[in-house]
This record gives structure tokens, sequence and C-alpha cells, in this order.
């Protein structure tokens, strides 16, 4: 259940970044309209800009794309955890409490999570 909030959670900022995006377009085909208006060194200073946006705009993706690796190595990491302790407590208590507990953690997140 929180997994599902946080996917939606991000596809909503998703969502209105693209609305962003298409706003921002819709600013850059009016400017290439006026372009013609434009003298060369207005379009140099706007063509300069407009670098440093995608610019910025690249450092952005690729901050969040090592984030994302990085979160990915530590749900790995977790799974295995958690596969690890389930088999030490399956060993030692048996699998009727393996699946008591995973039922006790299932109510828990429920219960703080939704």
């Amino acid at each position: 259940a929180a997994l599902a909030a946080e996917i939606a959670k991000l596809q909503e900022e998703n969502m209105a970044s693209k609305q962003s995006n298409i706003d921002t377009s819709q600013s850059y085909d009016d400017s290439e309209r006026k372009g013609d208006e434009m003298d060369p060194g207005d379009q140099l200073d706007h063509i300069r800009e407009l670098q440093a946006e995608i610019s910025q705009e690249r450092t952005m993706y690729s901050d969040l794309l090592t984030e994302h690796e990085d979160l990915l190595a530590l749900l790995a990491q977790t799974d295995c955890e958690k596969k690890c302790l389930q088999q030490a407590l399956a060993n030692v208590e048996g699998n009727d409490a393996v699946e008591k507990v995973i039922s006790e953690a299932e109510e828990i997140i429920v219960g703080q999570f939704g």
C-alpha cells in the first residue's frame, strides 16, 4: 500500500512536470515567432539562455538518475537482508513463525502508511 501511494505521488509529480513542459514549450513557440523581429544580438542571448537551461535540465536529470540507481541498489540490499532473515527465522522457529511475522509487518505498514 505504501509503495502504491508513493507510485501515485510520483505519477502526479510527473504529470505536473509534463504540464509545466507544455507551458514552457508554448512560450518558446512565442519567442520563435518573435525571432524574425529580434536583432542578432538578442537572438544570440536567447540561444545562450536556452543552452544554459538545457544544461541545467541535463544536470538535474543526471542527479535524478543517480538517485534512482542508488535507491534501486538499496532496495536490492533490503530485499536480500529480508530473505536472509526470513530463512534464519524459518530455520529456528519454522515457516509458521515467518508467516506470522510477515502478517504483523503488513498490519503495521498499513497502519502507518494506509
